[in-house]
């Protein structure tokens, strides 16, 4: 089983998705992208919480925190590299320790 303390630098991607018609990615989708990248390394149940919508433009950012059964916590940045035809491409960077309970 791999638990959100074994994953605190494993985690860098990119994904694209669609920017609502105010220009942000809803929370509840980045929430969901954050979610499905980390799925892939993390076997134990999580939860993602983020701060709210994203502003679809490059070099934004918004932090999220994975959290899991036990109580332990990771923050994640989430920041817009790119936007192009209504997408924003995002990249996800996993701090590098857990954070204080």
């Amino acid at each position: 089983m791999k638990r959100i303390a074994t994953v605190a630098v494993s985690a860098l991607t990119l994904l694209s998705l669609a920017a609502c018609g105010t220009g942000s990615v809803e929370k509840d989708d980045v929430e969901s992208a954050v979610k499905k990248e980390f799925a892939k390394v993390i076997t134990d149940p999580f939860k993602v919480s983020c701060d709210g919508d994203l502003k679809a433009e490059k070099g934004k950012k918004e932090r999220c925190v994975l959290s899991d059964n036990q109580g332990q916590k990771l923050g994640v940045t989430v920041t817009v590299t790119s936007v192009k035809d209504g997408k924003a491409q995002m990249h996800f960077k996993a701090d590098d320790k857990l954070m204080s309970q």
